[in-house]
């Protein structure tokens, strides 16, 4: 793929996210559109594209919407590195692969935001953020990122999941 594809959307995820998704909120919590559209990239379309898509979602997001510089990128190109390097282990083509994945890079996507908070602040907000964003926020992003996953996987192979 080339760099201005992965570049533009990664350029359209922020917008919708940080835009049109605000409308969606339940219990102020939107979803992490970047996070699902990296897995199925790291899936999809293997390690090199995948590393450059999470490399240009990174830093996009760090300089539109970020705090800091290469958060964002110190969470999503290890995420997408993993993913990646499971690809010949994985069953791409199951309806269990999603929703594992989708769990697993929430949770350290928020583990790694915990512990910049800690080390930034001294505060550990870890039962304060579980309930109200945390566990919030993996459902709405099983919700749409399983069917985005079986759309993506759709489109790309060409046969539906089992």
């Amino acid at each position: 793929m080339k760099t201005i594809y992965l570049f533009a959307v990664a350029l359209l995820i922020v917008v919708l996210q940080t835009t049109l998704l605000q409308l969606f909120r339940i219990g102020d919590v939107v979803p992490n559109l970047m996070l699902i559209w990296l897995i199925i990239c790291a899936v999809i379309c293997g390690r090199f594209i995948s590393f450059k898509a999470a490399l240009l979602a990174g830093l996009l997001t760090d300089i539109l919407i970020g705090k800091g510089i290469a958060i964002h990128v110190a969470i999503y190109v290890p995420i997408v590195l993993v993913i990646a390097s499971l690809e010949e282990r994985i069953f791409k083509d199951n309806y269990i692969t999603p929703p594992i994945l989708i769990v697993m890079s929430t949770l350290y996507y928020h583990a790694f935001f915990l512990v910049v908070h800690y080390f930034s602040t001294g505060d550990f907000v870890l039962f304060t953020r579980l309930f109200s964003v945390i566990l919030p926020e993996l459902v709405y992003n099983l919700a749409i990122g399983v069917a985005c996953y079986v759309l993506a996987f759709r489109i790309a192979a060409g046969y539906q999941m089992r």
